[in-house]
């Protein structure tokens, strides 16, 4: 009867250390999602940002897209806009940051362009002698 307790109690802590040591979670293994695809005249090219910010090429009539730049670091693309006929095609981030693709294909770099927020917000308060001056002037 023993023997019989000590190998169930052995075999659940077996079970148990082969859960802890090899479970995980189950990923997938896909690309980011297309965030948007626009058209540039320019060069003739659909344009595509991913939520990683990768930036794809295509010619057209079913082609196939081909990587030719990457956003900058910190900056996740949101939307694309072709400006004009001339060829600007602008790219927004969720910080509000847009960028401007230069280039053509096979290599194309996003260029700062502006902010939709400005600059960054002052964070040390006015003392208020500050204060009064600037209504006193």
């Amino acid at each position: 009867m023993l023997r019989k307790l000590f190998c169930a109690s052995a075999s659940v802590l077996m079970l148990a250390a082969a859960y802890h040591l090899g479970a995980t979670n189950a990923r997938a293994q896909s690309h980011p999602s297309i965030v948007a695809i626009a058209w540039r005249h320019a060069d003739g090219y659909a344009y595509a940002v991913d939520a990683a910010g990768g930036i794809f090429a295509n010619p057209g009539n079913c082609g196939a897209w081909t990587r030719v730049g990457q956003m900058p670091a910190g900056c996740t693309p949101t939307c694309i806009l072709d400006g004009d006929v001339g060829g600007s095609l602008d790219v927004g981030c969720s910080n509000g940051d847009f960028y401007t693709l230069v280039g053509t294909f096979p290599s194309v770099a996003p260029l700062f362009c502006s902010s939709i927020y400005g600059g960054p917000t002052p964070t040390a308060q006015q003392t208020f002698g500050q204060l009064k001056a600037t209504y006193r002037k």
